[in-house]
């Protein structure tokens, strides 16, 4: 596993840079935790979830706050 990113600045004077660069951030901190893992086709980022306890926490929300629908799209 690589060290955790640290040491960055986020420049305070630009709020959407500084947004971009929090994203970044975060991107990278869960690339280095094992989360997702990404490849690349062309210039198109694929993420994938990797670790399997967050694919559980994702099918529990799904199963508690989407709808279930029918063939024809009812309830």
């Amino acid at each position: 596993m690589n060290a955790p990113v640290t040491g960055i600045a986020i420049p305070s004077d630009n709020p959407r840079t500084a947004s971009e660069v929090a994203g970044i951030l975060r991107a990278l901190a869960v690339r280095q935790e094992g989360i997702v893992i990404v490849r690349r086709e062309r210039q198109r980022p694929w993420h994938h979830i990797a670790a399997a306890r967050i694919e559980t926490q994702f099918a529990t929300l799904h199963g508690l706050f989407c709808r279930r629908t029918g063939a024809a799209g009812q309830e």
